[in-house]
C-alpha cells in the first residue's frame, strides 16, 4: 500500500513537477534574455466548455500584435485565458519575444507569464509531498503485515 502511495503520487508528482521547473526555467530565459517591447491587442477570442454537471464557462484569451526592429508584424495569443475578460481591442500590451522566435513571444504580466509554471510547479509538489508523506505516514504497514501477531481463536 504504502508503495502505491509513493509510486502514484509521488511518481506523479515528481512528473509534473519537473514540467513545471523546466516550463518556468524556459519563461525565465525568455525573461532575460528576450526583447522587451510593446503590443496592441487586436482582437479577444474565446472558448466554452461545460464541466460534467453541464454548466458552461467561457476563457477569453487576446490576441497581441507587435512590430519587430525590422519591420515584420507578428501575433501571437495570450497563453492564459480568464474567466473575465483581462484585456480590450486596442490596449496596449508590454510584452517579450524570443528574437530568433518572434512568434515565441508572451504578454509580460504575471498571469500571462508565471502563473502557468508557477500553478504546475505547485501542483506538482503538493503531490510529491503528499506521496512521499503518505509513504513515511504509513511505513510500519509492511511491518505490520509480514509479521502478524494475531490471535487464534477458537469456537468452544
Amino acid at each position: 500500500m504504502k508503495w502505491m502511495c509513493l509510486l502514484l503520487f509521488g511518481g506523479l508528482g515528481l512528473i509534473i513537477f519537473v514540467i513545471g521547473v523546466g516550463w518556468g526555467y524556459k519563461r525565465l530565459e525568455l525573461y532575460n534574455n528576450g526583447v522587451k517591447t510593446t503590443g496592441t491587442v487586436v482582437e479577444i477570442t474565446h472558448s466554452t466548455s461545460s464541466d460534467s454537471k453541464g454548466r458552461l464557462s467561457t476563457s477569453y484569451y487576446a490576441i497581441v500584435e507587435f512590430t519587430t526592429p525590422d519591420e515584420k508584424n507578428y501575433k501571437f495569443r495570450g497563453s492564459t485565458g480568464s474567466s473575465a475578460q483581462e484585456y480590450f481591442e486596442g490596449e496596449q500590451v508590454d510584452l517579450i519575444y524570443n528574437p530568433a522566435r518572434p512568434s515565441d513571444a508572451q504578454i509580460a504580466d504575471f498571469s500571462q507569464f508565471w502563473l502557468g509554471p508557477l500553478g504546475i510547479t505547485i501542483f506538482g509538489f503538493v503531490f510529491l509531498v503528499l506521496g512521499v508523506g503518505g509513504f513515511m505516514l504509513i511505513s510500519d504497514s509492511d511491518k505490520t503485515f509480514k509479521n502478524p501477531q494475531s490471535k487464534r481463536f477458537s469456537i468452544k
